[in-house]
């Protein structure tokens, strides 16, 4: 469904009496006493004609009322009663809950290979991060101790891959693409990409192998990697693969081949890991 029609069925479904309206346990939803008057009458909008999923068929706010608890509904509720106090009108708020919806539930979920690619976390984790960066990309760079704390915190729950992909076929993007790959193959990937992230600088073939020499890498076997046809190759498919899902930007992340639509940032980062996992059945 559209955010346009979404948004039309909103308005709609507004319409109903407020005596058939199910009353909000505000003082059980998250910061829900902070909002002003203004914010709580779009979140109370919101939450009575956005339908809830995975659990309970009905708006969210029905699903309030299903005892036992309805984790998704609850969850759901808080992300309204958080958006609401952005001061998002109910048109920006839902088109926000229809952006999170899609990184759950998407139209499609996508295939995606991980063969080799450098990762933290273990690998037999349930819920799968792989991201597509770029080394000087400075949205990436504020991304990757973000991610690093998430594998942390869901340590044996999460695991995150790096998919490189240089905007540029040519120049410093692909030279620090290379670089890191070839770093990765002497298990010094993380190392090398937390360096190539602090100084763009240093995305020319005597810089990183400045940076290899601050790595105590083996400079012989970083030096043939830097020339592998291999290497390239890999890096190439990489490229072609997030062609063909519809990469535009980096950083792009996919939690189990799903696309990942809302902020990159810890809050909600952290939400949809745990939310990924009840969808798996709750447990680590």
């Amino acid at each position: 469904m559209t955010t346009r029609l979404l948004f039309a069925v909103l308005s709609s479904c507004l319409a109903a009496s407020a005596s058939q309206a199910q009353p909000i346990p505000w003082h059980e939803l998250k910061d829900a006493t902070e909002l002003s008057a203004k914010e709580r009458a779009v979140a109370d909008k919101a939450l009575h004609a956005i339908e809830c999923y995975a659990g309970c068929k009905g708006t969210i706010a029905k699903c309030l009322g299903v005892r036992p608890k309805v984790k998704t509904a609850w969850r759901l509720a808080d992300y309204v009663v958080f958006l609401a106090g952005m001061t998002l009108d109910l048109e920006e708020l839902t088109k926000a809950m229809q952006q999170r919806r899609e990184s759950v539930l998407p139209a499609k979920v996508h295939r995606i290979a991980l063969d080799d690619l450098p990762r933290l976390g273990d690998p037999k984790a349930k819920v799968v991060l792989v991201e597509y960066a770029d080394f000087q990309c400075g949205h990436c760079a504020t991304l990757s101790p973000v991610l690093e704390k998430l594998v942390q915190r869901f340590k044996g729950a999460l695991v995150v891959y790096f998919k490189p992909y240089p905007l540029a076929n040519k120049g410093p993007r692909m030279v620090a693409a290379q670089a890191a790959l070839a770093a990765h193959r002497q298990g010094k990937f993380w190392p090398m990409a937390k360096l190539l992230f602090e100084d763009s600088d240093a995305h020319t073939p005597s810089g990183v192998e400045g940076l290899a020499r601050k790595l105590k890498l083996d400079l012989d076997p970083f030096r043939a990697a830097m020339k592998d046809a291999a290497l390239l190759k890999q890096i190439e498919r990489s490229k072609i693969e997030g062609v063909r899902i519809g990469l535009v930007g980096t950083p792009t992340l996919f939690f189990n081949g799903k696309r990942y639509h809302l902020p990159k940032d810890e809050k909600h980062l952290w939400d949809r890991v745990e939310e990924e996992l009840e969808l798996m059945g709750g447990k680590r």
